[in-house]
């Protein structure tokens, strides 16, 4: 386990669409298969904190929000990390009030993990835990504006990006067999 401190980032070219040269933690970088497991959970600032939003935390800009967690910058760091699997924490959901408050009562029991190697699939799937009878699921990430176009659902900016599929495929089960009952 490594603890951010300022002197295990490095600032590297991301190559994003926002992000350009970005501090990022070292162990990142040396790495060869990154599995992201980050805890499904309300954010004041962009209304949910699931697969995408938590590579945020790779980050030494974290008090840059205005850049970083934008749609745009979040897509940018997904797409420089390049998750080999993620596998979200959605048992105890924290669903309003957060991500660092709230009560006891703002806390659902969702008993789920949900895991993908599709890091947009992943987020589209978790972000309907906040879904209501009646109303549209939210955005995992905020919405991007375009300079001169309307909103855009900012995983859609991820999927129009090519990190993943907004609508997940179905669930597949590989290697099981079931066994014959006892005689």
């Amino acid at each position: 386990m490594v603890l951010p401190q300022t002197r295990f980032f490095k600032r590297v070219n991301l190559q994003g669409a926002t992000l350009g040269e970005w501090p990022v933690l070292e162990p990142f970088l040396d790495a060869d298969r990154l599995i992201n497991v980050p805890i499904a959970k309300h954010h004041s600032l962009t209304g949910v904190t699931l697969g995408m939003k938590n590579w945020y935390g790779s980050s030494a800009a974290t008090g840059t929000a205005s850049t970083s967690a934008s749609t745009r910058g979040i897509v940018d760091l997904t797409a420089f990390a390049k998750p080999t699997l993620t596998v979200m924490d959605a048992y105890r959901v924290l669903m309003r009030n957060g991500p660092t408050g709230g009560d006891v009562d703002d806390v659902e029991m969702k008993r789920a993990v949900v895991a993908s190697v599709d890091p947009v699939a992943v987020d589209a799937y978790a972000a309907q835990a906040w879904v209501e009878p009646g109303r549209a699921a939210p955005c995992a990430l905020p919405a991007a504006r375009r300079r001169a176009g309307p909103r855009k659902d900012g995983l859609r900016v991820a999927q129009d990006r090519g990190g993943g599929r907004l609508t997940p495929r179905p669930p597949t089960s590989r290697g099981t067999r079931s066994s014959p009952s006892p005689a």
